[in-house]
């Protein structure tokens, strides 16, 4: 079909359902739930940056340059658009993660001030300020990075030693022996199909996904649930069980309808060293 129409309905689809693939519940503020104080603590700095953009915005402020401004208001929009994606997967991970978007702004806000107030105090001109603030902000950058210099001369070699390694070198005993098992049965199978969160077996056993469906994990609504079945009445097979399917909410707990179709029409069972393959 056309590619673009799948990016825009398939855009649409993230956007409305990611919330509810990922199902966590968010903690309640002020509260004892887990992680609540994280919440609370973030919920209040992107207060913080909603407040000073709406003030730089309608204030005329001649001490903020336009494109300061904008860069204020965007690192604000970007702080609330990453916390409305945590609110679904509300763990401490990644709500601290959303944390770091209003840390960024007010870091940046504050130190402007400072550096502000610091030029005032020390009568230099302009071009001496914005000297100090790109030295700083280089500092700090440089500070953060964990760098190996040798690392970076030698990175061309480096590259060109891993990317010849096979695949297998970087699996460990179980996976190993599983993707050359699998590899045998799916040898003539022009696609295969994961109910599995195991995304990478498609790497791995060199094959394309047989739906647009690649990752299981985000199928999402009963909509979805049976537009994935349509795309496997055309399917041979699905591996199935896959070691990394219990991190989150079981794939049989969150979609009973697949569940139940491919125990009705993929009734053949291969079991492997780590997996189920089940054929139709």
């Amino acid at each position: 079909g056309n590619e673009f129409k799948y990016f825009i309905s398939d855009t649409i689809l993230i956007l409305s359902e990611i919330n509810a693939i990922h199902g966590i519940i968010h903690p309640i503020p002020f509260s004892d739930d887990p992680n609540a104080s994280r919440a609370t603590k973030t919920i209040m700095f992107i207060l913080f940056t909603l407040l000073i953009s709406i003030n730089l915005l309608f204030k005329n402020n001649s001490k903020y340059s336009s494109n300061l401004k904008i860069i204020f208001i965007l690192l604000s929009l970007i702080s609330v658009s990453s916390y409305i994606y945590a609110i679904g997967r509300s763990d401490g991970g990644h709500i601290n993660q959303a944390f770091g978007y209003p840390c960024i702004f007010l870091s940046v806000f504050f130190s402007y001030m400072f550096l502000t107030r610091l030029n005032i105090y020390l009568k230099k001109g302009l071009n001496s300020f914005e000297n100090i603030f790109v030295i700083i902000s280089l500092v700090i950058f440089l500070l953060s990075l964990n760098l190996n210099i040798i690392n970076v001369y030698k990175f061309k070699s480096r590259l060109s030693e891993y990317v010849k390694i096979d695949d297998l070198e970087y699996l460990n005993d179980l996976d190993k022996q599983f993707v050359l098992e699998a590899r045998e049965i799916t040898r003539d199978e022009k696609c295969i199909q994961l109910f599995t969160n195991d995304v990478a077996l498609l790497y791995l056993l060199k094959k394309p996904s047989c739906s647009k469906f690649y990752f299981t994990w985000s199928i999402g609504s009963l909509k979805n649930q049976k537009l994935f079945i349509d795309d496997l009445k055309n399917v041979n097979l699905v591996i199935t069980n896959g070691l990394t399917d219990y991190w989150d909410i079981p794939l049989e707990t969150k979609y009973p309808t697949i569940k139940a179709y491919i125990e009705k029409e993929f009734k053949k069972v291969i079991n492997t060293s780590s997996r189920e393959i089940r054929v139709k």
